[in-house]
């Protein structure tokens, strides 16, 4: 039996039996622990079948990645006046890329220092290769998962985003009678492209090896670091040297109250989804922390029916009155006063804008003493929320 069909049925079991407890008249405090452990081994389930998902998703991907290099023509000569975004798509960039980060600069051999000279950082560094910047964006995803439903976009400068103010209406016309004017009006928004950067250190030992997979390393751990530090940011971000998140009050999203300050009701989650407007909920989502969504999986019908209803059919996400609820551990974990704790919208409104490229540098003098090289990597990127009635949060 497939391996996948096996953990999600024994999850479907263990969720059962949780029901079942739930569904008695009376329910002591063992039988709450209980319920507690059961749906904690069925997360546990759940994230061993993505897992397990993921884990064949990524080896088929690296067998199309290594048919692609097989078909590739290798590039022989670079031309300096190439895009240095198009070079680093090359295997021949990639190669000497690889061989500067091994070696000091100092010692390059001339074709690695022609190479280089082609893709400059504009803060230093040079521009990775981009099955390199791949790897990490796919860390930086599994990590992140605002990225997962947001609209992520690639910029080269600093970008204008119009926002729709005002909608145009339409009107009944008689025969022969004058059709009245109704336009849209537009603001813009800017996106900007706050650095974000991580500092990695590995023994020159592991570099003069040969057969080191080095820049899998570093892919592995930038991407992951990125995808923490942003989604903290796209979340509750200030604004102020990294993006404005969603929960900041210049957002511009709109809140509902909750019914108390320390509590989730099902009141409460019926209004966040009614706040927002038909046209948006089509596609809309929830997004809350672990805890959140702990509270919202004890709240049933009078009939004994979870609100909170877990996603048997494959790796994916639970859902809330047929809706997706995705959790992130940036959502604050406590309900208290003034806590905005769930949003609720359609995150295709919620833009990701990143800035093309991601650059590396070897730092060789400053861990020397400890036998260490250095690596600075950084990226750009901002986030705004484009359409504020597309979403609501719940203000306690």
């Amino acid at each position: 039996m497939d391996e996948i069909k096996q953990l999600l049925d024994e999850r479907g079991r263990l969720i059962t039996e949780a029901q079942a407890i739930m569904k008695k008249d009376a329910v002591s405090k063992e039988d709450e622990a209980k319920f507690h452990s059961l749906m904690d081994m069925s997360d546990a389930l759940k994230i061993k079948a993505e897992n397990v998902k993921r884990l064949r998703d990524t080896e088929k991907s690296q067998k199309d990645l290594g048919d692609i290099r097989e078909e590739r023509k290798i590039i022989t000569a670079i031309d300096s006046h190439v895009n240095p975004f198009a070079i680093r798509a090359t295997a021949e960039y990639a190669k000497h890329f690889y061989a500067a980060m091994r070696t000091p600069k100092d010692l390059w051999p001339t074709e690695v220092r022609a190479a280089m000279s082609t893709t400059p950082g504009a803060d230093g560094g040079f521009l990775i290769p981009m099955e390199y910047q791949k790897n990490i964006e796919k860390k930086r995803e599994e990590a992140n998962v605002l990225r997962t439903i947001a609209q992520v976009i690639t910029t080269r400068s600093t970008r204008n985003i119009p926002m729709e103010l005002t909608r145009p209406s339409a009107f009944w016309a008689g025969e022969n009678s004058v059709i009245s004017e109704s336009n849209a009006t537009f603001a813009q928004k800017q996106i900007q492209a706050f650095k974000a950067a991580n500092l990695q250190k590995l023994s020159t030992e592991f570099l003069q090896d040969e057969d080191s997979d080095f820049y899998s390393f570093l892919a592995d751990a930038n991407g992951r670091a990125f995808g923490i530090l942003e989604e903290t940011a796209f979340v509750a971000g200030t604004g102020t040297t990294q993006p404005l998140g969603l929960l900041a009050a210049g957002s511009g999203i709109g809140t509902v109250a909750a019914q108390a300050a320390t509590a989730l009701s099902v009141d409460d989650l019926f209004n966040i989804y009614y706040g927002v407007g038909p046209q948006f909920r089509a596609r809309a989502s929830f997004l809350m922390n672990d805890a959140l969504a702990k509270a919202a999986r004890m709240l049933k019908t009078v009939d004994g029916v979870f609100y909170l209803q877990p996603n048997l059919a494959g790796p994916g996400p639970d859902t809330l009155f047929g809706k997706p609820v995705y959790i992130s551990p940036a959502m604050p974990s406590v309900m208290a006063k003034d806590a905005k704790t769930i949003v609720f919208g359609d995150f295709y409104e919620f833009i990701i804008a990143d800035r093309e490229g991601i650059t590396q540098e070897r730092l060789n003098e400053v861990f020397r003493t400890n036998g260490q090289i250095g690596f600075i990597t950084e990226m750009r990127t901002d986030c705004l929320v484009r359409m504020p009635d597309a979403f609501k949060a719940l203000l306690h």
